[in-house]
């Protein structure tokens, strides 16, 4: 299966599922490259919801469809697979390879780009809109109490607020077992909860946030009084990049402490420089909690699979292109790593000698990924033959485009395919030399055979030419007797 897509893909090709959403890559156990945390894997992600979604006719039935309406081929899709399947949810039918390619066939005719546009963007482009029929197919599912079950196994892979916001809807579920998530976020008095608490939570941040901010006003009042006016406008413009910034925390942090450096240069405050920076350093990267995401789920009328998307999605593996296609990187497996969706997200196409600079713990991670997967090609769980060279020639594409910054080892891996490839060959050898071995006693005995053949047949032309004249005697015989 080659899984380098340099055209958009034969839709009536057997292994096009698997190639088209890097099967083997996004769905191998590994950590994030970026954040060292688990991911949640495409495949177990999709067998969930074949469970936990209703059936493909209801969901047509309940209008979320209906934008499909106006593209015919897809909609003549699904009226068909409703009349095969009237019982099945969508994720249960495409477990079917043919109804799969018929439906990725019918959205690709209807959206795939035509002049100007590149093979990676067009390919990219049917991604989304065959992704969106799914989320919208997901829009209404089963109760809460059956979705927080099925969904339990994805827990280890959350953290944060996404992990209380998790925990806290399986409350509600034991709670409300005949409620929908959606349902569930709906009800005023749960709403009203989680509005007040977050604005608490919010005034509460904010006031630590002007408490720091009060902190480094003072530092520079005692040392350097004539910078008081400078450095509260630089506080005004300070607080605005922690609100309005950068949606990576860390790059919100690092731009702070770049500002305030760069200011206490100018102004010749070097002395209270560390007493200033270890105040910036405690501010908080967010004012969001997870309360703030039960009031807007409520406020932007969020549906079933909007709510499982914004706990769940955030830890999915996907596919990160090292080099950004926008600036001309092929959409290969060696060009790319396995990224959760939020540091993907995060990392958008800004060039890792300044992403790193924001994440360094992205180095490390790199390398424990890089071994893991050394580990399933030796172990054989990824025998592809692309796999092979999969290690070497992505730790090339690493430090090459960023500029050495990221050096990914990967010598233990080349010792160990050695090795390994050095007893298949000597293995190889050894079996070519056995059935040589066994030819050569064959040909042996097919010329023995092929001689006897030859004295057999002699013999039988002897005995038949000795029968011939028997034959001849004994007609020459009765021709005598009857003659008499």
């Amino acid at each position: 299966m080659n899984l380098t897509i340099n055209n958009i893909p034969n839709y009536n090709n057997t292994n096009f599922k698997a190639k088209i959403i890097y099967k083997s890559v996004k769905n191998v156990p590994t950590v994030c490259a970026c954040c060292g945390e688990k991911m949640i894997l495409p495949e177990k992600m999709r067998q969930a919801y074949a469970t936990i979604s209703k059936p493909l006719s209801k969901v047509v039935q309940k209008g979320y469809l209906d934008f499909y309406k106006q593209y015919a081929q897809i909609w003549s899709v699904i009226q068909d697979l409703i009349k095969k399947y009237p019982t099945q949810t969508l994720d249960r039918i495409l477990d079917n390879e043919e109804e799969y390619i018929l439906l990725r066939d019918a959205v690709t005719k209807t959206f795939a780009s035509t002049k100007g546009d590149s093979t990676a963007f067009a390919r990219r482009k049917i991604d989304t809109e065959y992704n969106k029929l799914l989320v919208q197919n997901r829009s209404q599912l089963r109760t809460a109490p059956v979705v927080m079950r099925r969904f339990k196994l994805f827990k280890n892979s959350l953290s944060g607020q996404r992990l209380q916001a998790f925990e806290q809807f399986e409350i509600y579920a034991s709670k409300y077992p005949r409620k929908s998530l959606s349902e569930i976020v709906q009800m005023d008095e749960i709403y009203k909860f989680h509005k007040a608490k977050d604005i608490l939570q919010k005034s509460q941040e904010r006031e630590k946030i002007n408490y720091r901010f009060d902190n480094i006003l003072k530092l520079i009042k005692k040392h350097s009084p004539e910078n008081e006016d400078y450095f509260y406008e630089l506080k005004e413009q300070a607080l605005d990049i922690l609100y309005n910034g950068a949606e990576d925390g860390a790059i919100r942090k690092e731009m702070l402490l770049d500002l305030y450096k760069m200011a206490l240069k100018e102004k010749d405050c070097s002395k209270i420089e560390k007493k200033v920076l270890n105040e910036l350093k405690d501010l908080p990267t967010t004012i969001q909690t997870m309360d703030s995401f039960f009031a807007t789920a409520h406020e932007q009328n969020y549906s079933d699979s909007q709510i499982v998307a914004s706990i769940l999605n955030p830890s999915l593996s996907t596919f990160e292109h090292i080099i950004p296609v926008s600036k001309g990187g092929k959409d290969s497996i060696y060009n790319g790593i396995i990224l959760c969706q939020e540091c993907n997200r995060k990392r958008g196409n800004l060039p890792y000698t300044s992403y790193i600079k924001y994440h360094p713990e992205m180095k490390r991670n790199t390398q424990r990924q890089i071994n893991q997967i050394c580990n399933f090609i030796i172990d054989g769980k990824l025998s592809l033959d692309s796999y092979k060279y999969y290690p070497i020639k992505i730790a090339e594409t690493l430090e090459n485009y960023s500029e050495g910054v990221i050096n990914v080892n990967v010598d233990k891996y080349i010792e160990k395919a050695l090795k390994s490839a050095k007893e298949r060959y000597r293995a190889n050898e050894s079996q070519i030399s056995e059935i040589t071995d066994t030819e050569k006693e064959l040909r042996k005995k097919i010329a023995a055979l092929e001689s006897k053949i030859r004295q057999g047949k002699k013999a039988a032309e002897a005995l038949a030419d000795e029968n011939h004249k028997e034959y001849s005697f004994m007609a020459y015989l009765n021709g005598k007797k009857n003659s008499k």
